[in-house]
């Protein structure tokens, strides 16, 4: 994703190989964020098939991780967890979230409130 002037918002699609994946992602699992980009925060939902232990970690672009927004042990069903746009700087993010040997990662973009 790139953010340009006047709301521009460009998408290149590749293969990203900065944040290792275990496994593939499992078909039918719902990881989403809401809204996405966004300036005050985003909503991540995902829904879980089984009770299982529940990872979500924020990476930066290149790959390094910022900070892990869950780690436990979670019941079947609909999740969902905030992000807040209060420490991050404008740019691109990476959510991981994690079950057990599968792994989905997210494109976050987070706009300046000038943007």
């Amino acid at each position: 994703w790139s953010v340009g002037g006047n709301g521009c918002i460009l998408e290149y699609s590749s293969i990203f190989t900065g944040v290792p994946v275990q496994g593939e992602a499992k078909p039918g699992l719902k990881f989403t964020a809401v809204p996405n980009p966004f300036v005050d925060k985003t909503v991540v939902t995902y829904v879980l098939d089984k009770p299982q232990k529940v990872v979500i970690t924020l990476f930066s672009i290149a790959g390094n991780s910022i900070e892990v927004i869950e780690n436990a042990q979670q019941e079947s069903g609909s999740h969902s967890v905030s992000i807040e746009n209060a420490w991050l700087k404008p740019g691109v993010y990476l959510c991981q979230l994690q079950t057990g040997s599968i792994a989905q990662t997210l494109k976050l973009v987070v706009l300046s409130s000038g943007e």
